[in-house]
């Protein structure tokens, strides 16, 4: 694959290691998974520095902590605590100081060294030997040989030489600044190496400090090794924007290094002694504090994603497609690319979704729906989505345990524009659904039943616009929706027991059969409504639960719903009389015995119809939803009346 060209100046020839060519090092083996967002440095064509500080970050706050501490908060609290607080001698003062120097820098230091020594060459600089150590290594060691002299010979005076012991921060300030002075200067003019620094070897181009710096102590101390040093110095040798930046961070902090190196000792040789002593320890730190803030602001939008976007925008649409497609270019790169310039939203934006699909479970589609994108969600479909493909959301159980599909989350949000999309766009409503709700919105025996279609949750979830959308698409509206306590139950079952009238409606225009007796069961529609205790007490708890609960009965009644079926009876089932078994009560006996008032007598005024010989009862004798309102002409029924089927069945 091309590689990604860069335009930033300066182009300079890269550094060179003997044993390891450029190509090599750019990337010749199969790159790990990253976690989390790939910054845009890293799209492919770039070497992949495969370092990511934050997960070192526990112990990177330890070691500064505890560098900070030593090197500039101990000594002064100490020397001020002791000098103002006790009459402590000032060598025992110092003595006391000067025995804390050290403790924490040696240790990291015998660690660096250990690492070099005994553990093979996966530490070591490219080319290094055992005892050759890195350029950082013998840059410290001088430094703190110079710093531990100083400490020791000014506190062996009886009375201890307090402006010296105040200088040790300050020249290792000054030491460090002449290197990045002279690394500077000897790569920007193009001079060779006089010997070997770190992975450059002697004769090689000069690198900045800075960026030697960073390899050794990312490969030693933050335990990077040979791949990070490698992956680095490809890094720079790839990318003029990284050298242009490296160059503009070592001449940064070599004047800060400088004038505050120069500064300090100025002050600490003009002021009194108990006060050089604070400036001399107080100012590297304030110093390394305000440059370490305005480097990383200052370097943090050199590789932000909006210019790398600017790059990439001018290269030919065939390679951007290339690297869309590349595999180390996550999801969450991808979609930030795509999201910061239009002409790359626009030949990229069907990748992401690809991309997406590509996975065994593409979250990224139930996400979506669950935010309401018409717009996402239609892009996926344009992909290609399998819209009644499952999908497993463990551990992100928002809607359903154990699996889902898209028309079962948008039913379960009450998402009917996406709910219409993707009906139109192939979405089945009988998909069944192989999870748990994890909500309901009924207070009622209804909400332990089990969906087994979008259908039923619409019912349940309380959907009623939704719910006849998907009526509408059904195939079958006598299918099986849900199940409740074992026992399978009908869409127009859930729906009436439910009392979801429009709903209702729907299914009995489609046709739905009211007088369907439940497989398994012996009771049709109206012997659940009748009997169901729960549903009463949900009906007396429900604003206008009454007339509602009425109006149900009479749709169904309206729609040919027989009042006088009765339950099959499994004694006498296929004996011939069995249409005269009274071992069942009909739905017209249990409405009669209802607790409210206007279904007893409708279901009282259905018996009499049956056997009256009045004109007006015999012609609307099987209109089973028509009430009496309004028909004057029938005979004169009230609620205590005896209904003349019932006075034949009493024998009168």
């Amino acid at each position: 694959m091309p590689r990604i060209k860069e335009t930033d100046e300066p182009k300079e020839p890269p550094p060179s290691t003997p044993d390891t060519t450029p190509s090599s090092r750019v990337s010749t083996s199969t790159p790990a998974a990253v976690v989390g967002p790939v910054p845009f440095d890293e799209l492919p064509g770039l070497p992949r520095l495969r370092y990511r500080i934050l997960e070192y970050k526990v112990k990177l706050s330890i070691i500064v902590s505890l560098l900070v501490l030593e090197s500039s908060l101990l000594p002064i609290a100490l020397y001020y605590g002791l000098v103002l607080g006790t009459t402590l001698r000032h060598g025992i003062v110092f003595a006391i100081i000067t025995s804390f120097f050290g403790l924490v820098t040696g240790i990291e230091f015998g660690l660096r060294c250990l690492k070099l020594i005994w553990k093979g060459d996966t530490y070591r600089p490219a080319g290094g030997t055992k005892w050759s150590f890195d350029f950082t290594h013998w840059t410290l060691s001088f430094g703190y040989t110079v710093m531990t002299g100083i400490l020791i010979g000014a506190s062996i005076p009886h009375d201890p030489l307090v402006r010296p012991l105040a200088i040790p921060v300050s020249l290792f300030l000054l030491q460090v600044g002449l290197q990045l002075v002279w690394s500077g200067w000897m790569n920007t003019t193009g001079r060779p190496a006089p010997c070997k620094i770190s992975s450059i070897p002697k004769g090689g181009r000069v690198p900045p400090l800075v960026f030697t710096l960073v390899e050794d102590v990312v490969g030693v101390d933050g335990a990077g090794g040979r791949e990070y040093r490698n992956s680095l110095l490809a890094r720079y040798e790839t990318s003029p924007r990284f050298r242009k930046m490296i160059a503009q961070q070592n001449w940064f902090w070599a004047v800060g290094a400088l004038a505050d190196g120069i500064g300090t000792m100025v002050v600490i040789w003009t002021v009194p002694e108990k006060v050089a002593y604070g400036v001399g320890w107080g100012s590297p730190f304030v110093f390394v504090l305000i440059w370490a803030t305005i480097s990383v602001h200052w370097t943090l939008p050199t590789f932000s994603p909006t210019m790398m976007a600017r790059d990439l925008e001018s290269l030919p649409p065939e390679l951007i497609l290339q690297i869309a497609e590349c595999e180390n270019l996550d999801l969450s790169s991808l979609s930030f690319l795509i999201r910061t310039n239009k002409c790359l939203h626009f030949l990229l934006w069907w990748a992401l979704y690809r991309r997406e699909l590509s996975k065994r479970n593409p979250a990224g589609l139930i996400r979506c729906i669950r935010a309401g994108s018409i717009t996402a969600v239609s892009k996926f479909i344009a992909a290609g989505v399998d819209l009644n493909a499952k999908i497993d959301m463990s551990p992100d159980l928002e809607d359903f345990t154990g699996f889902t599909f898209p028309l079962a989350t948008a039913v379960v949000r009450g998402q009917k524009e996406i709910v219409d999309l993707l009906l139109d766009n192939g979405a089945r409503v009988d998909t069944k659904i192989d999870g748990f709700l994890c909500y309901t919105v009924l207070d009622h025996t209804w909400a332990r039943a089990i969906p087994n279609t979008p259908l039923s949750v619409a019912v349940v979830m309380g959907h009623v616009d939704i719910a006849i959308l998907l009526v509408r698409r059904m195939v079958n509206p006598d299918s099986v929706v849900c199940t409740l306590s074992g026992s399978e139950y009908t869409a127009l079952e859930q729906a009436a027991l439910c009392l979801c009238l429009e709903v209702v409606v729907q299914l009995l225009v489609r046709g739905a059969n009211p007088n369907k007796q439940r497989r398994g069961e012996n009771s049709a529609i109206l012997h659940a409504l009748l009997e169901d205790k729960s549903l009463r007490d949900w009906v007396d708890g429900m604003r206008h639960g009454q007339q509602i609960f009425m109006d149900t009965i009479l749709m169904l009644l309206q729609y040919g719903a027989d009042p006088f079926i009765k339950r099959r009876c499994g004694s006498h089932s296929g004996d011939s009389g069995s249409e005269d078994c009274r071992c069942s009560l009909s739905a017209s006996s249990m409405g009669i015995r209802s607790p409210y008032e206007r279904v007893r007598l409708h279901f009282k005024d259905l018996a009499h119809r049956q056997r009256c010989e009045n004109p007006a009862c015999r012609d609307i004798r099987h209109k089973y939803g028509i009430g009496r309102d309004g028909i004057p002409e029938q005979c004169e029924l009230y609620p205590d009346t005896p209904t003349s089927k019932e006075t034949l069945q009493s024998g009168g």
